[in-house]
């Protein structure tokens, strides 16, 4: 029995009533979950049981993820309103900040925060890290020092013999750097506000780069009016709802839990819980367990088991 979830769909409750909207509330935990496709399916499941709807409000609270799957979400939610609005829970970086950009509102209280996107990208040519690993390499990082040699009068022909990286490494950054930039495109395209190239491309450098730091926020003041987003203050009554609503889900959403132990296995193991899924018809949970393995060596390592989205209304997996 879900002790909170009275508590929390009274909050819903209260927040459509005062909005005259539909709610679907979908927040990550803050540390490692990452918006990504396995959310596709239940976020249809949701809209088919709640139907389509005139306003459609989204309590979104996250540090990112895929651009890919932000995209997929993001029209997923257009079929099934004419007035889609994003209310930013805390937190909205990176993809989730894309899922915003499409909005035809984004409500924001003093604590919301929009985020720049954080682009890194892996590869087994990248050079090898202190940890023994390959690095992360950020496009950001390339174009910034290709832009101070040429400032300061580098050879243009000496500038990318001096990176050591190998091509494939570079276009491979590059190739993330212009995903973001066509996807957060293509989301405020789906905004029913009109917007001329140079407002889209001023929108899109800011997230992409224009901060000159991942974790840099967007304010709503920011939002409103530097970067003249669609963004609606909340009121003092939405913005306590909102506050405790993410609160309580904070505490739903875990990485850490109580190890238990298989009866048939004998393993001990945790179960996480990084990301919920709710409406006033159904809540959806994702859970992964966590194993806990002993080596003949004696080493302990934890070892990712199954995982998936459970439909927590009815207790049954989907």
């Amino acid at each position: 029995m879900d002790p909170t979830r009275n508590e929390r769909h009274q909050a819903i409750e209260r927040i459509e009533a005062e909005r005259n909207s539909k709610v679907i509330s979908y927040i990550l935990h803050p540390e490692g979950a990452s918006i990504a496709d396995d959310v596709v399916p239940p976020l249809y499941h949701q809209l088919m049981t709640m139907g389509r709807t005139d306003r459609l409000d989204v309590i979104l609270a996250s540090r990112g993820g895929s651009p890919e799957s932000a995209w997929r979400i993001l029209t997923i939610l257009r079929e099934f309103t004419d007035h889609l609005s994003v209310i930013v829970g805390f937190k909205a970086f990176s993809a989730a900040a894309f899922i915003a950009l499409g909005a035809d509102e984004i409500v924001m209280s003093p604590l919301s925060e929009l985020g720049p996107v954080h682009i890194q990208t892996a590869s087994p040519l990248a050079p090898i890290g202190a940890d023994g690993n390959p690095a992360w390499v950020s496009p950001y990082d390339i174009m910034t020092y290709v832009e101070y040699a040429k400032t300061n009068g580098a050879n243009p022909e000496m500038i990318f013999g001096d990176i050591d990286l190998h091509p494939l490494v570079l276009g491979s950054a590059m190739r993330a750097y212009n995903l973001a930039k066509m996807v957060a495109t293509k989301c405020l395209g789906l905004s029913n506000k009109t917007r001329g190239q140079s407002e889209l491309d001023r929108i899109v450098d800011a997230f992409i780069g224009g901060t000159h730091s991942s974790s840099m926020p967007f304010t709503r003041h920011d939002c409103l009016e530097e970067l003249k987003l669609p963004v609606t203050y909340a009121s003092p009554q939405l913005e306590a709802g909102i506050g405790m609503l993410v609160s309580v889900y904070n505490q739903n959403v875990s990485y850490s839990s109580e190890p238990e132990t298989d009866p048939v296995s004998k393993r001990e193991y945790r179960t996480i819980t990084p990301a919920i899924l709710e409406s006033l018809g159904l809540t959806q949970v994702y859970k992964r367990r966590i194993e806990r393995i002993v080596t003949p060596e004696g080493n302990v390592t934890e070892v990712p088991g199954w995982g998936g989205w459970m439909n927590e209304t009815v207790q049954e997996a989907m």
